[in-house]
């Protein structure tokens, strides 16, 4: 199994060009997946030099917060949308894979705040499959496996998974996202389990990446597994938290971040062996723009560069 690392950016986060420069040529490879909205489009063209060293891969919203990350289908937002998927298509000779949609089932996530149903999410990623030119790469939104306020988030994704089979769209690449609730290593953090409904007894960390994975597989089967977000939630270096705790972000301290890089990734490089992935991308959370921001840690940056070489054999 190839495993490539990387970094998590906006489109507009030019800037991080150089640092996925220097991460392929220290390293031999290097990933970056970029979030895009239709009024971002014009950006996406300075990106395409960074395709000779790196991979590049897209995530397309409607919007952010309010907006809602897809817009309801029938509608003329919907056929805006659909018109912007299509010019990203048009760059399809330089993108490794596109994925619609973020996090369908949290409500950060919907549209006027009114939820956004597998049913819905499995139609946008179907439309997307059949409209994408033969080669390109097309994939589904990662779900929110820690966000109940739809229910099950489990549930959530089977019914999708399930919807975008039944509609025959054999997306290429799965998608899911790896975090923990604190900084402590991610074995440590394990043990610690979700006690109230729907969530109880499901991991509050890592495991909730490898069940999903056991459920997306149930029903497709890409090779490709790319994970666009890699994180712990908070601060804290204990494996314990408070659900009042709002310290958001990386580790203050090096080795606690890179060490939780490190232990991340070979945990995740072990349980991917019970399923039929041939490459994974992982993707450091984020390049700039919020508590996560790595832009200015250089500790971060030379530490997933050291991570980077260890994966890789270099």
């Amino acid at each position: 199994m190839k495993v490539t690392l990387g970094i998590f950016a906006d489109v507009e986060d030019l800037d991080a060009q150089g640092y996925l420069k220097r991460l392929a040529g220290e390293t031999g490879r290097a990933s970056v997946v970029l979030t895009m909205t239709p009024g971002q489009l014009p950006y996406l063209p300075w990106w395409e030099s960074v395709s000779r060293y790196a991979n590049v891969w897209l995530r397309l919203n409607w919007g952010y917060s309010g907006r809602g990350t897809l817009p309801f289908p029938d509608t003329p937002e919907a056929d805006e949308f659909l018109k912007f998927i299509q010019r990203v298509f048009a760059y399809e000779g330089w993108l490794s894979g596109v994925f619609i949609g973020n996090e369908p089932n949290n409500p950060q996530e919907w549209p006027g705040g009114k939820p956004l149903t597998t049913e819905q999410v499995a139609r946008w990623v179907s439309t997307a499959w059949r409209k994408a030119p033969l080669g390109l790469r097309v994939g589904p939104p990662p779900i929110d496996l820690f966000n109940a306020s739809y229910g099950n988030p489990y549930n959530y994704l089977e019914w999708m998974v399930k919807g975008i089979r039944e509609r025959k769209a054999w997306v290429e690449f799965a998608t899911v996202q790896l975090k923990t609730q604190t900084s402590a290593s991610p074995l440590i953090q394990e043990r610690y389990r979700f006690t109230h409904p729907p969530l109880a007894n499901e991991s509050m960390n890592l495991g909730a990446s490898i069940r999903a994975l056991s459920i997306f597989y149930k029903y497709l089967t890409p090779g490709v597994l790319v994970i666009p977000e890699a994180n712990p939630q908070r601060k804290t270096t204990s494996p314990s938290f408070r659900e009042d705790d709002k310290h958001y972000g990386w580790p203050d301290d090096t080795l606690s971040a890179i060490g939780w890089i490190d232990s991340a990734v070979r945990i995740l490089e072990i349980a991917l062996h019970a399923f039929p992935i041939r490459e994974v991308y992982i993707h450091v959370y984020r390049w700039a723009r919020d508590e996560w921001a790595i832009k200015y840690r250089e500790d971060i940056k030379d530490g997933l560069i050291q991570v980077a070489r260890m994966a890789y054999g270099a």
